[in-house]
């Protein structure tokens, strides 16, 4: 297995698409879908995957994808796929997307894993750049809490050094409040090692950027019955990242209606950004 980032000062650091291993969950049960694979159903002509798997494919340096059933299909796309019990829990399948991204950060070899949902065929092409850049940055006002500021492991990818600091998001200047951690198991690290998408109107918890250095609490969380991903990321202190300007591209689709009301709409939906993750500023719109 590789060795993480080594500690860089914030001007010098720089996180590049191959320290990122994009996971896409395609594990769940999909009941609402009267029991189809997901990730499998066509949209347009091409699988809910096939569309995940082009916008993710740019942004990182290897996807893996969790599946519990299906495997030989899903492995046709060209990835590794991997299920629930391979994370070293002794669990077995369907057991929610936390058992995944354990599944999936016993075996990536970088520092960074970028997850997403296979039924959200919009996904974003900058969506790497934009939760990297939140957590150099910090809090952005949408009610995330942020951590302490320590950015010694944290990738620069907001430009020059000098961008950092103009930035008005600073552990000693931020002017909202942390809010207090709630439901905490264990102990909550001093910094923040998770990013989270914000659409506009909530969070987007399965469109995140997880530091690799989470797994053993992730996995002590789940071997102690614990199964809620929103209350597995609260422990940790999430920064969010503002996604606003396009809310589309957390459309998912949970039911073969929505599949029918969606295909005639997107040659009218845009891209949310057609930026690849370069290791650069994050795309302005």
């Amino acid at each position: 297995m590789s060795q993480p980032l080594r500690s860089l000062s914030p001007q010098s650091a720089r996180i590049k698409r191959e320290h990122l291993t994009g996971l896409i969950l395609a594990g769940g049960r999909a009941r609402r879908m009267g029991g189809q694979d997901k990730g499998l159903i066509p949209l347009a002509g091409r699988p809910l995957i096939a569309w995940v798997i082009a916008a993710l494919a740019p942004q990182v340096g290897r996807i893996l994808i969790s599946a519990n059933r299906n495997q030989a299909a899903y492995a046709a796309f060209g990835h590794p796929v991997i299920g629930d019990e391979a994370g070293g829990t002794e669990l077995t399948g369907f057991q929610g997307p936390l058992a995944g991204i354990a599944a999936a950060m016993t075996r990536m070899e970088t520092p960074w894993l970028l997850t997403l949902p296979c039924d959200a065929p919009l996904a974003p092409t900058d969506l790497a750049s934009r939760l990297a850049a939140a957590l150099v940055h910090g809090p952005d006002g949408l009610g995330g809490m942020a951590g302490s500021g320590n950015l010694a492991d944290i990738a620069d990818i907001a430009g020059a050094p000098g961008d950092r600091a103009q930035s008005t998001t600073s552990p000693t200047n931020n002017p909202l409040p942390k809010k207090p951690l709630t439901n905490t198991v264990h102990s909550t690290p001093a910094r923040s090692d998770l990013a989270i998408a914000w659409d506009g109107a909530r969070r987007q918890p399965v469109h995140a950027l997880l530091s690799r250095a989470m797994l053993p609490d992730l996995l002590t969380y789940l071997a102690a019955g614990e199964r809620r991903l929103e209350t597995w990321q609260a422990r940790h202190r999430p920064t969010i990242a503002d996604f606003s300007d396009c809310p589309e591209a957390f459309l998912n689709l949970n039911s073969p209606e929505d599949i029918h009301r969606l295909e005639p709409l997107l040659p009218a939906i845009p891209a949310c950004s057609t930026v690849a993750f370069q290791g650069i500023a994050a795309t302005q719109r």
